[in-house]
């Protein structure tokens, strides 16, 4: 399979905290990768570095076999899509312009809007069901709302590499589901290379086909979502003793609290 992100010997502190240490990373096209682990493992941090947001001091990543840090911000934006952890949004724009600020990178120094743009913009709003918001202020949505519209604009923008950060923090569980089976629809029919932080551990089985468990800025295990998940790792990363139960029937493991308590 073709390698879309290569990192290798990523170090990046601040101060005197070390926040990755030595991550060496592969992803490759048409996968849906998941990044979990304790809080302060260094996750966000990750996924900023890969994706070209944050240079670290240490190390190499590539993005389609060149250097990331060499290349222009349209480049990049064309080829890899990221929702952060925390998105504001400081002017009041309508949901319909946050939409079509995922088609930037396309759009010529003249800067006019296409019908190829308006035709991205209209089905993403209709499978997301945001048009009747469209001309609303994104200062007078929900917060599920303005999840979704964030998702939506990262979605319009139409690349074949996307980093999410915890995409579905603030959405009801129907929303949670439709916007993940989407991305893991776009891996399978659209060769999509998906990243994605995750806290709850069952989602990121449900949806994934890799995971990278994270611990202390390293990956200390990672692996096919069934041959990984297994109590000793979970454990391990998250000093939480746990059941694996998985079935024949049902297509990955389901991990539950084991009610013996927190390892000492």
């Amino acid at each position: 399979m073709e390698k879309v992100v290569e990192a290798s010997n990523i170090r990046y502190s601040v101060g005197s905290c070390t926040i990755l240490d030595g991550v060496d990373i592969s992803v490759q096209r048409g996968v849906f990768y998941s990044v979990v682990g304790p809080n302060g493992s260094g996750k966000t941090t990750l996924l900023n570095v890969l994706s070209g947001v944050v240079k670290p001091q240490e190390g190499e990543i590539k993005l389609m076999g060149r250097d990331i840090f060499s290349m222009s911000k349209r480049g990049v934006a064309k080829r890899v899509a990221v929702l952060p952890q925390n998105t504001e949004v400081l002017f009041d724009f309508c949901v319909f312009d946050v939409l079509l600020m995922g088609r930037h990178p396309y759009r010529g120094a003249i800067g006019s809007i296409t019908d190829e743009d308006l035709r991205l913009v209209d089905k993403v709003a209709g499978a997301l069901g945001l048009e009747s918001l469209l001309d609303r202020p994104m200062t007078r949505v929900s917060g599920g709302e303005r999840q979704r519209c964030l998702l939506g604009r990262v979605i319009v923008q139409d690349t074949p590499i996307v980093f999410l950060d915890e995409a579905t923090s603030n959405l009801d569980p129907f929303y949670t589901h439709e916007i993940l089976g989407r991305m893991r629809e776009m891996v399978t029919k659209d060769n999509v290379t998906v990243v994605s932080v995750f806290h709850n551990l069952n989602l990121a089985v449900m949806y994934s086909d890799y995971i990278f468990f994270m611990k202390d800025g390293k990956i200390p295990f990672e692996g096919d979502v069934r041959n990984v998940v297994v109590p000793e790792v979970v454990e391990s990363v998250f000093s939480v003793k746990v059941r694996v139960l998985l079935d024949k029937e049902y297509p990955y493991p389901i991990v539950i609290p084991d009610l013996g308590g927190r390892l000492p």
